[in-house]
């Protein structure tokens, strides 16, 4: 696993990480003059997905973007947070076998609408906390 120093971006409200590259990783980052740590791991790598983990390990909660790159030759994705479903399918009629299990919210809207976009970045931007998981799952 390699270790990634000085990758992140400072600014006023735009202070993060933006990660292109999918392997296994560790970020470390000072931040409110705290070290911080982001593990990125591959949790799953076949011919049809890739699933990678976010970890955090921060002193105290923090507030930073983690910008995510959907790679654009995926047929879908979609992003969790602890388990549950942040961002849910950006193609609904695209068949994904067996997708990533994630808690469904209970918003069962027909029209609600994913901001995810192949070949496009995602802003996540939240307090993050130590052990804090997002999870990226992505389909071709």
């Amino acid at each position: 696993m390699k270790t990634i120093t000085n990758a992140f971006i400072s600014g006023d409200l735009n202070s993060g990480l933006a990660v292109f590259d999918y392997e296994d990783a560790i970020y470390e980052f000072e931040f409110e003059g705290d070290l911080c740590k982001l593990k990125e791991e591959v949790v799953k790598d076949t011919s049809d997905r890739k699933v990678i983990n976010f970890v955090f390990d921060i002193p105290s909660p923090k507030r930073f973007r983690l910008d995510l790159y959907i790679p654009e030759d995926c047929k879908n994705a979609h992003i969790g947070l602890n388990g549950r479903e942040l961002i849910g399918f950006f193609d609904k009629n695209a068949e994904v076998k067996d997708p990533e299990e994630l808690i469904k919210g209970s918003c069962n809207d027909p029209h609600k609408v994913s901001t995810l976009h192949p070949g496009e970045v995602q802003a996540l931007n939240f307090k993050w906390e130590t052990g804090d998981v997002i999870t990226l799952a992505y389909y071709f």
